[in-house]
């Protein structure tokens, strides 16, 4: 006696076993999911691994200093919390990278390809906070699809993750500043204290 799930025939539960993921295959065909359910499990499973991975990329000097510049070799790469991007240049100082750069994700308002083979990052203001040159157009452009698309599903998380550490901080700096005051305090009285202590001596 073979029992059916769902309509799904014993030969296609078996079919679905015998290429590995028995229990989800099983699951993802009793229990469809939507296309909104694919894109997210497309989206953790590959863009995120796509990114983490990380790629080579040039950093393109900007500003007004620009000209006078010549592009540094690295590597970028989205950081294990998922909320910033890492390059690092190739170059090495005393073992290190001689030139980093770490950008926010919650900074970013903007990813697009140039000329081809060129990813520029801009701010709300539209400055240019990176501008990295690939030697692959086919490597931008999948780096622009996935930060746009990192921007809009991580989005809402990594603006929560720094409303709060900008929180954390604002109530580090107050403690510290009241802990200033009471060591400020202390120490005036110890002063006036040592005074009192003075003048009843001396007048005994």
């Amino acid at each position: 006696y073979q029992r059916r799930v769902r309509g799904f025939s014993p030969e296609a539960m078996g079919n679905a076993c015998s290429q590995g993921g028995c229990l989800q295959k099983i699951q993802d065909m009793a229990f469809p999911k939507t296309p909104e359910q694919i894109e997210e499990e497309r989206f953790e499973r590959v863009t995120i691994p796509m990114l983490m991975d990380g790629d080579m990329f040039s950093r393109k000097p900007t500003g007004m200093m620009a000209m006078m510049q010549s592009d540094h070799p690295g590597f970028m790469k989205l950081s294990a919390t998922k909320d910033q991007l890492c390059w690092s240049s190739l170059e090495q100082s005393s073992g290190q990278p001689a030139h980093q750069n770490v950008v926010a994700l919650s900074e970013v308002a903007s990813v697009k390809q140039k000329s081809g083979n060129v990813l520029v990052l801009r701010d709300e203001g539209d400055e240019v906070l990176l501008e990295l040159e690939s030697k692959s157009a086919e490597v931008v452009t999948e780096w622009v699809k996935g930060l746009n698309e990192g921007l809009e599903r991580l989005g809402g998380k990594i603006h929560l993750k720094a409303a709060k550490d900008a929180k954390r901080e604002q109530r580090l700096e107050e403690m510290k500043k009241r802990q200033e005051q009471r060591d400020q305090m202390k120490a005036s009285l110890g002063v006036n204290g040592m005074k009192y202590t003075a003048q009843v001596m001396a007048n005994q």
